[in-house]
């Protein structure tokens, strides 16, 4: 889905990171993410979205402090 890992925060809503950028809890539309899947990972022509179009859900990745990653 989104480079560098997907967050879930206090309430529900999830954070994502766009390559080098600041952690993020919204999507490309502007819109608090709760589920990534259905989130829009559409960011061309969005400003500063780096014209990327993340148009294929990869699944749920977590990558542990030793750097373990595991696939839920």
């Amino acid at each position: 889905m989104i480079t560098a890992g997907d967050c879930q925060n206090p309430g529900g809503t999830r954070s994502h990171k766009i390559g080098w950028k600041p952690v993020i809890n919204y999507d490309a539309s502007g819109k608090l993410i709760y589920d990534p899947e259905s989130a829009d990972r559409n960011y061309e022509g969005v400003e500063d979205g780096n014209n990327c179009n993340y148009s294929v859900f990869a699944g749920y990745y977590m990558v542990t402090p030793m750097g373990n990653m595991i696939i839920t």
